[in-house]
């Protein structure tokens, strides 16, 4: 907002129709423009201001005439661009809202910052701080910034780029919206605007209704829809599991169940982290998620499909579906070389598997682990006893690999010094 004009108080008031709080950086105000020449309809006489002069700088808070708000001056500071507000709205007390400009903060006044937060949590725990930050949260991650959002728990919710730099070509996110832990669901968006008004593009927050199904599950697909790297996808399973479970969630149809959704979406990107996390999540909720065998095999399809051979046995592994397991080993027979994976070896044991891998390549990795993990006092697994291994072994016709099996074990009898003798043992063993 380079100088104030009827024009862009106009486009300003357009551009944040039906919005409760309005937030300015790089007002170019000072004390030669009142209050009441940028004045909008619908808001407190009063603005919130914080002036630097009229060539640059300067912070501006719109408040909504509905809304109750005092300005909490004990939580700003000398040479800080920032305004601290206390909100009460409606459905939600006690409300902390920071907006600041961090365009000449240094090193002493990132600390003062750090002051003002804990301040503000002693007050309350629901906090927003949001305004033109000047630090690329797309790049800089060891920033003082990124410090201060772990040290008080505050989440970014603005994923896109804020900013394009014309001079480097980079597309950066510098304008975030960083809420507490204890905020409600939130949905953000990015707005194009006139350059002519502004370099950076306008941030909209605004709180969710999640009161019903219907409205949860349509707010899961607004997050999806704009979701595109691990950070994204890990933030909506985990409000997949803080929410009370959806109906979608148990749906047979792969195309309407939202953990087929999310998992296929993450599988398209390609990027090997974000395809693990697939597993990683799965197995965190299939105790409680029972995915239809349709919706299984439809995620496994894509997996192996895009290649992902080890991540679509391991997804098989952890479902309940005993249809589909001789797939997996097929997959599994087919692979040339094995990889050191002892959550798909502890996979394959609990689901009895061994005596089918017995001719690929994971046979000797997989039985590698099962003797290594003999004598662990943590381990009380039954499905990792040596004999009942062996038995799986024994009785599918694999009595040589049984009785190998034994003789490689850290507790076997010194008698079994030859492979006659270890199949005699075994066979005595294998009976009792």
């Amino acid at each position: 907002m380079p100088e104030v004009s009827e024009t862009k108080v106009e486009y300003i008031e357009t551009l944040a129709l039906g919005s409760s709080i309005v937030c300015i950086t790089e007002s170019h105000l000072d004390e030669n423009v009142s209050s009441e020449d940028i004045h909008m309809d619908g808001y407190h006489q009063e603005l919130y201001r914080n002036d630097r002069n009229c060539f640059g700088g300067g912070v501006l808070v719109y408040v909504s005439e509905i809304l109750k708000t005092k300005r909490r001056f004990d939580l700003e500071f000398e040479n800080g661009e920032l305004i601290w507000l206390e909100i009460d709205f409606p459905q939600h007390k006690n409300f902390t809202l920071c907006y600041l400009s961090i365009t000449r903060f240094k090193s002493s006044l990132w600390q003062n910052f750090k002051h003002s937060i804990e301040q503000a949590y002693n007050y309350t725990t629901k906090i927003i701080i949001t305004g033109d930050l000047n630090v690329d949260l797309f790049t800089e991650h060891n920033h003082v910034l990124n410090d201060l959002m772990n040290i008080f728990c505050l989440q970014n919710v603005v994923k896109e780029a804020t900013r394009f730099d014309h001079r480097s070509g980079r597309a950066t996110l510098l304008d975030p919206i960083l809420i507490s832990e204890d905020c409600c669901a939130t949905f953000t968006e990015v707005i194009d605007i006139n350059r002519q008004m502004s370099d950076h593009n306008a941030t909209k927050l605004k709180e969710c209704d999640i009161n019903t199904d219907k409205a949860r599950h349509q707010l899961f697909l607004q997050l999806l829809s704009k979701s595109s790297n691990y950070n994204h996808f890990n933030s909506i399973c985990d409000l997949l599991q803080l929410w009370p479970p959806l109906k979608a969630a148990s749906s047979s149809d792969h195309e309407q169940n939202v953990w087929v959704n999310i998992f296929c979406a993450m599988i398209n990107t390609t990027d090997s982290k974000t395809v693990s996390l697939v597993v990683t999540k799965f197995t965190t909720i299939c105790d409680s998620v029972k995915l239809d065998i349709k919706c299984v095999r439809h995620v496994y399809n894509k997996m192996i499909e895009k290649k992902y051979t080890i991540e679509g046995v391991k997804f098989v592994l952890l479902s309940t579906h005993k249809d589909m397991l001789s797939a997996a080993v097929t997959e599994l027979a087919a692979l040339d070389e094995a990889k050191d994976d002892e959550e798909l070896f502890d996979l394959l044991l609990k689901r009895s598997l061994l005596p089918q891998i017995v001719n690929t390549v994971y046979y000797k990795p997989v039985v590698g682990y099962l003797l290594a993990n003999q004598n662990v006092e943590e381990q009380s697994h039954d499905y990792m006893f040596l004999k009942t291994v062996a038995n799986q072994l024994n009785d599918n016709g694999f009595k040589a690999e049984a009785g190998s099996l034994m003789l490689q074990s850290r507790s076997a009898h010194s008698m079994l010094q030859t492979f006659g003798s270890a199949l005699g043992a075994v066979g005595k063993w294998l009976k009792h």
